[in-house]
């Protein structure tokens, strides 16, 4: 089966949405008789390639158009069809939803991520048109998969007529690998192992990475964590950058706080290995993948009481509440989680590449050759490949 995935997007820098299309692709990839195609921004390419490896499993395809948001929405209209038609593709995976107007001559799958668009609208410069995208992309894919439970309870919410429309409506975690350190990876800057407090994600509004920087200052002002503790922030920089590192300043912390981006998965590995603990405080999240990635990596973990983060860190983490005193429940909930040993790495979790490889291919034979799930649960078995064929 020839799959084309398509993860273009106007990020230079990689996220949270582009790190899910490699993991997506590197699932596909490694079932046998799997061939996968994924389309990205020429701007995109040097991350994928450099960063992600993506071209070791599939074929990575850069378009060349404008990184605007009227030339890539153009794209999907106008240029995508022949894209599919040259690549032979039986299936077409949106890695998020995009708007798309024209027939594609074959079946199209989306992932819905979050419902950003209705709970977070402050992170689009145009939250109604992204709100009218999104709609009309769910409307016309024949599958819609959620990443958690929570984010298709919320897509229910949202768009009821999805859960009413003809297609397929399931969920699916996202495929998880833990990030590996290559041999002589050295220590990132001036950060000492077991002194720093990690976090991961896009400088956006629901991240509520300001609310974490106040806890760290909390915590050094009483004596909580020494002086020479660092708090490290890793991910791109969005609108909320500029208020970020302004609070910083503010605060007294220019020269404990490190913001970090475009970095190796060997260093993201030597982060998660060497921190002391991890902290997630959105008040928004659709599945954090960083959040598995962590708990995979034994590192204590700290994270705000919301749904989907409980769904997906389950007992290993420690919860804080966002209201009413946020600051000072997460500054507990920092202390508590130190106080207690970090657990054993588990790796019986519901995030692994062969599960998801396997759930994947139920949905794409079920629209491909019209099979039954029990049918297609045959053919959805989980072979590696011995070699990744190319399209």
């Amino acid at each position: 089966m020839r799959i084309l995935v398509v993860g273009l997007s106007r990020f230079s820098v990689p996220t949270g949405l582009c790190r899910y299309t490699d993991a997506l692709c590197r699932a596909l990839a490694s079932v046998k008789g799997m061939e996968v195609a994924v389309a990205v921004g020429s701007w995109q390419e040097h991350y994928f390639r450099d960063l992600f490896k993506t071209h070791l499993h599939s074929h990575l395809i850069p378009i060349r158009t404008g990184q605007d948001f009227l030339s890539r929405n153009a794209w999907y209209t106008v240029n995508l069809p022949g894209l599919r038609r040259a690549l032979d593709a039986d299936l077409v995976h949106f890695a998020y939803p995009v708007p798309f107007l024209r027939n594609l001559g074959c079946p199209t799958v989306v992932t819905v991520h979050d419902l950003y668009q209705f709970e977070v609208p402050g992170n689009f410069k145009l939250a109604a048109a992204n709100r009218s995208f999104f709609r009309s992309a769910v409307r016309r894919c024949n599958a819609v998969i959620c990443v958690s439970q929570t984010t298709m309870d919320r897509l229910k919410a949202f768009c009821p007529e999805v859960a009413t429309k003809k297609g397929i409506l399931t969920q699916i975690y996202t495929p998880v690998a833990t990030p590996e350190m290559s041999a002589g990876q050295k220590p990132l800057e001036d950060l000492k192992s077991g002194q720093f407090i990690l976090t991961v994600g896009q400088h956006r509004q629901n991240k509520n990475l300001d609310l974490l920087q106040r806890a760290f200052a909390k915590l050094r002002a009483a004596g909580s964590i020494a002086s020479g503790w660092r708090l490290v922030i890793v991910g791109s920089e969005d609108q909320k950058t500029q208020e970020l590192r302004a609070l910083t300043h503010e605060l007294g912390l220019s020269s404990a706080v490190r913001y970090l981006s475009l970095i190796s998965d060997s260093d993201l590995a030597w982060l998660y290995y060497n921190a002391a603990l991890a902290a997630f405080p959105s008040s928004h999240e659709g599945f954090c993948l960083p959040l598995v990635e962590a708990l995979s990596s034994g590192l204590r973990v700290v994270c705000s009481n919301i749904s989907t983060l409980k769904e997906v860190g389950g007992g290993e983490c420690t919860y804080f509440d966002l209201e009413p005193s946020p600051v000072n429940s997460l500054a507990d909930a920092i202390s508590q989680a130190m106080s207690r040993p970090a657990a054993a790495p588990n790796a019986d979790r519901p995030y692994s590449f062969p599960v998801a490889a396997n759930q994947l291919l139920q949905v794409y034979h079920s629209l491909v050759y019209n099979e039954s799930s029990e049918q297609a649960s045959f053919h959805g078995r989980f072979e590696k490949k011995e070699e990744v064929g190319s399209l």
